[in-house]
């Protein structure tokens, strides 16, 4: 017997989204090709496997294409005053990320200071293995004595 199961992690409501292969990138900046023959910047969210968000540049009759057409070199670009956004956006990803990489090692240091060393008095370890060889010894003998009388 097979199963299929999904698991639902986030269910995001009134977004605009685009498959991938539609997404395109020139040095640091994301586009589409619309059919009207333009590249569009667009500014871009959260993905999965098959799908992107899409922010800004895009609205939901705007017509994309897939694949590179054939005359992409003479399309001119169209909303760059999207750079900016997208520059912004980058410099807060960017930011957060610090943050959180300077809580993390905050927390580091943290469980570093609560590890207490644990000392056993001495001869903890050898006294009992010493205890322990000295019983079997004794057996042993007591054995001997047994089997030579």
């Amino acid at each position: 017997m097979t199963t299929s199961n999904s698991i639902i992690i986030q269910s995001l409501n009134d977004v605009l989204f685009i498959p991938l292969e539609a997404v395109h990138t020139n040095d640091s900046l994301s586009f589409v090709y619309r059919k009207n023959g333009s590249k569009q910047i667009v500014v871009l969210d959260e993905s999965n496997e098959n799908e992107i968000i899409v922010e800004a540049g895009l609205d939901e009759n705007d017509k994309i294409l897939l694949s590179i057409p054939e005359d992409a070199e003479d399309q001119k670009y169209v909303g760059l005053e999207l750079v900016e956004v997208i520059r912004k956006k980058e410099e807060e990803k960017r930011k957060r990320e610090e943050e959180l990489q300077a809580e993390r090692e905050k927390q580091n240091e943290r469980m570093k200071m609560r590890r207490i060393p644990v000392e056993r008095p001495e001869g903890w370890s050898e006294g009992r293995s010493e205890e322990r060889s000295q019983d079997s010894e004794a057996g042993s003998t007591a054995r001997e004595e047994r089997t030579g009388s």
